[in-house]
């Protein structure tokens, strides 16, 4: 905007320049762009504070247009409910339109034209905008005013909504530009009369350089080497070098990170984690690979929409849902859901329209050519997800299971591995049917050798020996006084008890014995040709003990009726003969004994 000196700030010229570099956004980083480009930065960075005398030709998107819509357009704009005296002062049809006899403006026609004698009024009952407004016009902006209305009040669309046109780069005899933006610059310098700076040193160029593509200062050793590097192409090689390292795209990504809202965490309460960094990646690679723009927009809006998306354009879409999302266990679900959607239409209508669209969520546009109905058209492209706004602890879905492309190779290649595998696991092969026999056979010799049967000898038991009763399982008896030497069921006890066969004790049946309180012995021999495991399943009327090769096995003191599977237990026996020593406590009338071989297998070792 003018300055009541008549000048303009260098900013507008900026804004100009950089609608035309605009032109060339897709070959930015062809060299002989960004070589430009980089020198454009630098001369900005010199050239800032100047301002330049402004044209006699007004520009209206330039020159008009601010000043309408910081002071006029709020009454006199596109919303009905806040404009007055059914005035617009945002079109052409509006300025011009009839307000019953007069226009407030008359193109080309001064005094005619309402609106310069409102604003150049001294009685401020009719000056505009008004005094309790607190909006007033400077003198330097109804120059501005005034000088329009006599060009005829040209009028253009906002910049946003007009494709940039290519400049002709101005003519340097000078020889100074080295580029297209050169030329730019030094033609509003000379305006000025103004000469550029000297050249800057190595140094500071290389520093300024370095920073302003990797934003990180150039190392000892870059500098020496720049410093010692004297060809003419040394500035060339070292824009090449830094826009290859990987550090360009990480330096490019700060702008997007923040318009996309990155973050790797929820945003409230509890704040939990949350997995977004694959999208990180994949803009610092979209950037490092200088993918176009065009691309990279339908990427990040609609990547997974693409034919056959790749897990990496699928992930690019992630940019809107890198908001912060609400998992407070007292929000409304809907709220949350709608907020989302929400933040998604504004975000992108603010990076890639340029322009203030949150307003419309309310009401009309106060001052851009937006109203609240265009605002819910665009709101419904972002209204179409499964999200339902209830919060998933950093997982909210949908949620994608994203492997990056270092961890899909080792995957294909071990699923390659593991179907040669199973292919070769699967398929026939025709001599495995006689090895297989063969094998058979040799095991098959191998435990018949080893398979010789178990022995169990005939069961002999003692005549009660009649003991009283607190006395019966504690006391040895009989043959128990011999333990834990081997028993010789030939011979009798040194308490003159002796061993009667007794081959009527069949295994798995409870036998009745004679009615005496006392003890009774029942002596087994078993043989094994090989070791053995056996698992003995024994019951008695009242308490028990069994020894193996006179080792105590069980000692269960107890009352009870026989019955069978009371007391188990395996036993493992190496090769030889055994003996197996059951020793039947009896203090009632009834008096039973029960004993079972479950299995005897041959442990094979």
């Amino acid at each position: 905007m003018r300055s009541a000196s008549g000048r303009v700030d260098f900013c507008v010229w900026l804004e100009q320049a950089t609608r035309w570099l605009s032109l060339v956004s897709r070959r930015w980083r062809q060299h002989r762009w960004r070589l430009a480009m980089v020198r454009w930065c630098v001369a900005v960075c010199l050239l800032w504070p100047i301002r330049t005398q402004a044209s006699d030709v007004i520009d209206f998107d330039r020159d008009v247009r601010p000043i309408l819509s910081d002071k006029c357009v709020y009454c006199h704009g596109p919303d009905e409910e806040t404009r007055a005296a059914d005035l617009r002062l945002d079109s052409p049809a509006g300025w011009t339109a009839d307000l019953g006899g007069y226009q407030a403006v008359v193109p080309g026609k001064l005094d005619e034209s309402e609106l310069w004698r409102r604003i150049s009024a001294e009685d401020p009952t009719v000056r505009m905008p008004p005094p309790e407004a607190k909006l007033g016009l400077t003198d330097a902006q109804r120059q501005v005013l005034r000088r329009w209305i006599e060009q005829g009040a040209p009028w253009s669309p906002h910049w946003a909504f007009v494709a940039p046109e290519r400049p002709l780069p101005p003519l340097d005899a000078s020889g100074w530009s080295r580029g297209p933006v050169d030329t730019f610059l030094r033609n509003a310098a000379q305006r000025q009369g103004l000469q550029p700076n000297p050249e800057a040193s190595r140094e500071k160029l290389l520093r300024r350089l370095t920073l302003d593509l990797t934003g990180l200062p150039p190392q000892p050793a870059e500098l020496d080497a720049f410093l010692r590097d004297e060809s003419p192409d040394a500035y060339e090689k070292v824009v090449d070098r830094l826009l290859a390292s990987p550090a360009y795209g990480q330096r490019m990504a700060w702008e997007w990170l923040e318009a996309g809202r990155y973050a790797d965490t929820d945003g409230f309460q509890g704040d939990p984690t949350r997995s977004m960094w694959p999208w990180k990646d994949w803009l610092v690679d979209a950037l490092n690979d200088n993918l176009p723009f065009d691309e990279f927009t339908v990427t990040l809006l609609a990547g997974d929409l693409l034919p056959q998306p790749t897990p990496e354009q699928i992930v690019a879409t992630a940019f809107n849902r890198n908001h912060m999302f609400n998992g407070e266990g007292g929000r409304i679900p809907e709220e949350t859901r709608v907020e989302n959607v929400f933040d998604r239409t504004e975000t992108v209508a603010t990076v890639w329209l340029g322009l203030t669209f949150t307003c419309c969520r309310c009401h009309d546009h106060k001052f851009d050519p937006f109203t609240q109905e265009e605002y819910y058209r665009f709101f419904a492209f972002f209204n179409n997800t499964s999200e339902d706004g209830r919060s998933g602890r950093g997982k909210t879905p949908p949620v994608y299971d994203y492997l990056s492309p270092q961890l899909r190779r080792r995957q294909a290649t071990v699923r390659a591995e593991l179907d040669r595998v199973t292919q070769a696991m699967e398929s026939d092969i025709p001599e495995l049917d006689s090895h297989q026999q063969s094998w058979e056979d040799e095991m098959r010799q191998q435990l018949d050798a080893r398979r010789t049967p178990s022995a169990w000898g005939t069961w002999y038991r003692t005549d009660v020996i009649p003991v009283p009763a607190e006395r019966v399982f504690a006391e040895p008896l009989g043959p128990e006084k011999t333990l834990p030497g081997p028993i010789d069921p030939q011979a009798a006890a040194s308490d003159g008890s002796r061993w009667v066969a007794a081959p009527d004790l069949p295994d798995g049946v409870v036998h009745s014995l004679p009615d005496t309180v006392g003890a009774t012995y029942f002596l087994r021999e078993v043989f094994c040709a090989v070791p053995r495991s056996f698992h003995l399943s024994l019951g008695s009327d009242d308490g028990i003990k069994v020894w193996i090769d006179g080792q105590l096995v069980v000692a269960k003191d107890t009352r009870r009726a026989a019955a069978a599977d009371q007391e188990q237990v395996t036993i493992d026996l190496p090769a030889g003969r055994h003996q197996l020593l059951v020793k039947n406590r009896k203090c009632g009338r009834h008096w039973r004994f029960f004993t079972s071989v479950f299995s005897a297998n041959c442990r094979m070792d």
